[in-house]
């Protein structure tokens, strides 16, 4: 956002985040629409800045790529190893933490952003001009995804449903030998989520569990 100032010679650029603790899509009062939080936020900026003379807002989202697998790090590695579940966590959240500092793989701006000012943001984020993407409309659509609107059902997907393996469909979950003795004839391919995890590799791991040749062998 551009912030002009009459008293001031030089604009100001000013970020503001669009909070993700709130949904994206806000229900209008009087109407049965909704409307996206950026744009509500952008009709009311004059009550953030109300001694503007002049307001110039401009959307801009930005994509960073991970830093590493924290999980393929040597720490997790050895007798030494700390895994209790306090550890484990913190471990995670300085990852994400970190992760809003990594290199910038792209950057969406409104179409309406000014040239000047979309290379300026680039260069302050230290992105790649050819990370630069103007896009018309909306940005993040995958938002749209989490949209839900009561009374439509039939302008939505039915639940999907997971259908089982065609060659552990037939099988007993009562005797555990059977799934084995399937795998033997040749490997079982599994599509997840399109293939049932419950009747295939939870039925497998159950079947372990219960299995005496399993404990045998181990």
């Amino acid at each position: 956002m551009i912030v002009k100032d009459a008293k001031k010679k030089q604009n100001r650029f000013v970020r503001v985040k669009v909070p993700a603790n709130l949904p994206r899509w806000i229900p209008l009062p009087k109407d049965p629409g909704f409307v996206p939080l950026e744009q509500v936020i952008a009709s009311n900026l004059n009550l953030l800045f109300h001694k503007a003379h002049r307001l110039e807002c401009y959307f801009f989202r930005v994509t960073r790529i991970a830093k590493d697998d924290p999980w393929e790090r040597e720490i997790l590695d050895g007798p030494e190893a700390d895994l209790t579940p306090g550890s484990i966590i913190a471990m995670v959240t300085n990852e994400l933490t970190a992760r809003k500092f990594a290199g910038v793989v792209r950057l969406q701006v409104s179409k309406e952003m000014p040239e000047k000012l979309q290379r300026w943001i680039a260069k302050q984020l230290k992105a790649d001009i050819k990370d630069l993407e103007s896009t018309q409309g909306l940005l993040g659509l995958a938002d749209l995804m989490k949209f839900q609107v009561n009374g439509y059902p039939e302008l939505r997907d039915p639940p999907h449903e997971p259908v089982s393996h065609p060659r552990v469909r037939r099988l007993d979950p009562d005797k555990p030998e059977e799934i084995f003795n399937e795998i033997r004839r040749g490997d079982i391919l599994l599509h997840h989520p399109y293939h049932s995890f419950d009747s295939s590799t939870l039925q497998f791991l159950r079947c372990a569990a219960i299995d005496r040749r399993c404990w045998q062998s181990s």
